[in-house]
């Protein structure tokens, strides 16, 4: 039987995936923006980061500032979930980096030490080259 599957050769780099709003209608990007519908995750984490999006620049002032520190704090709080989040769903071969707007913040990477929760979206994320651009 032959396998189509793909493996981590060791000492192989994981692939990155990097999360932040940019108005691109996503917050998830490799080189380039990654739309939702080609990333195969479950519909539950997709809402949770387009609401994460949203709630992100409700929290800015017309000069793009924070409105509160309060509100930057729970955009780094809910950023870290989320990329860990993302991080199961792909599983090992998938780092998730999230370098936070509030100031100060150290950049976070959260990486799975399990295959992925989700065959689809990690799939969808091997094969990015035939993402959409």
């Amino acid at each position: 039987m032959r396998y189509d599957g793909a493996m981590l050769q060791e000492g192989a780099a994981p692939t990155t995936v990097r999360m932040f709003p940019d108005c691109a209608d996503t917050v998830l990007w490799l080189v380039y923006p990654v739309d939702y519908e080609d990333t195969d995750l479950s519909p539950g984490l997709i809402g949770e980061l387009e609401a994460w999006e949203r709630s992100y620049y409700e929290a800015l002032d017309t000069d793009f500032n924070w409105k509160t520190p309060e509100d930057a704090q729970a955009f780094t709080k809910t950023g870290i979930d989320l990329a860990g989040q993302v991080a199961n769903e792909l599983g090992e071969e998938f780092v998730v980096e999230f370098a936070s707007y509030e100031p100060a913040a150290p950049t976070y990477t959260a990486h799975s030490v399990r295959r992925a929760d989700n065959v689809g979206a990690a799939t969808a994320f091997s094969g990015s080259s035939q993402m959409k651009v």
